[in-house]
């Protein structure tokens, strides 16, 4: 039961992100918000979320640069508006749905609410 929830969280988890991302890549280049859609997972995966805000402070801006070298479309050029929250919500995001599941039932154990 418990892998069926896990592997049902992680599928809709998934497909909300596919859909964030679509949105994204469908955004105008003149748009100074289409990076908003993010913002959607900020609370469901914040470890993710914490991850990207220190990324956002480390990680030097010659990253984006880079990118943008390679990508000449928009928003694909911005690695830290479009390729970082894609890496660490697809991963991080995804890891962390698939062990929320474990760890409240693991809670509930110790609260002896679950056998």
């Amino acid at each position: 039961m418990l892998r069926r929830v896990q592997l049902s969280l992680v599928l809709l988890h998934s497909m909300i992100l596919l859909w964030i991302t679509w949105i994204v890549l469908q955004s105008s280049p003149f748009n100074a918000l289409y990076q908003a859609p993010w913002f959607i997972l900020f609370w469901p995966d914040l470890p993710a979320t914490i991850v990207l805000f220190l990324a956002w402070d480390l990680l030097p801006d010659a990253l984006d640069t880079a990118v943008a070298a390679i990508f000449s479309v928009h928003p694909l050029s911005n690695f830290s508006n479009f390729w970082l929250p894609l890496l660490l919500y697809s991963t991080i995001g995804t890891w962390w749905w698939y062990a929320v599941p474990s760890i409240l039932l693991g809670l509930a154990k110790r609260l002896h609410i679950a056998n």
